[in-house]
Formats: structure tokens, C-alpha cells, sequence
């Protein structure tokens, strides 16, 4: 199993964030805000947007679809790696190395500011603007 990796930065909108040490960015929007449960709308809201990219998702689909392959996947490997008995060393080098790497990063930013905001509008991936520049 791949060690994984997540660098999150907060904002009152959403979530911008690096998953796994060589994932894409992606922006995830807040949810949670009053009023966001009562929208029946909120399932077809894109879960995430990876920038850059094509690829975007719904709650719906994201965990009736991606959410299992993922881990059905990761199961399949890990079974195969385990069934072998061999010792990938170049694998373990190259997770060792980022997570070095990893730790340097996670020094520099520090720890999180932790801010007082009311927010009351959800703010949808499409109303962000720069997203679609």
C-alpha cells in the first residue's frame, strides 16, 4: 500500500488541497453551511474540481462508483504485494524520500490560523470564477 499524503489549505468557500504525494490539486467547496442541508441540489454539487484537469465528480457518484474501485483496487495490490514475498526496494526508497520531502513542506507552512467567520451562502463551484479562466 502507497503511503499517502494530504496538504490542506482552509478557506471559507472550500478547501484547496494536494492528495497523495504525486495527486492533483483539487478545490472542494464547503458544504456544511446553514441552509446547505435543506438543498435537495447539494448531491449533484461537484464534490471536487481537480484544476487543471477535466476529471470532476458528484457526492452521488463519487461513492457509488470511485470511492469503491479505489479501495477495491488498493485491496487487489496489497494482496498481490503480500502473495509475493518480495520486498519492492526501489518503491520504499522513493516513499521515503517523499516523505521527507513531505515533512520539509509541512514544516514551512506551519500550523493552521484558526479564523472566527459566519458564512450563510454555499458558495458553488460555479459561481468561482478563476476556475474556469
Amino acid at each position: 500500500m502507497q503511503l499517502m499524503y494530504s496538504f490542506k489549505l482552509y478557506y471559507e468557500d472550500g478547501v484547496l488541497s494536494l492528495n497523495d504525494a504525486y495527486g492533483d490539486v483539487a478545490w472542494r467547496p464547503r458544504t456544511y453551511l446553514k441552509g446547505a442541508k435543506d438543498d435537495l441540489n447539494i448531491g449533484k454539487e461537484s464534490i471536487y474540481k481537480v484544476l487543471n484537469s477535466l476529471k470532476e465528480t458528484s457526492t452521488s457518484k463519487f461513492f457509488q462508483t470511485y470511492w469503491i474501485d479505489s479501495i477495491t483496487a488498493e485491496l487487489i495490490k496489497m494482496k498481490k504485494y503480500m502473495n509475493s514475498g518480495k520486498l519492492d526496494i526501489r518503491r520504499v526508497n522513493r516513499e521515503l524520500s517523499t516523505s521527507k520531502k513531505w515533512e520539509i513542506l509541512q514544516k514551512k507552512a506551519g500550523y493552521a490560523k484558526f479564523m472566527e467567520t459566519s458564512k450563510e451562502k454555499l458558495l458553488l463551484l460555479s459561481d468561482i470564477k478563476i476556475f474556469d479562466e
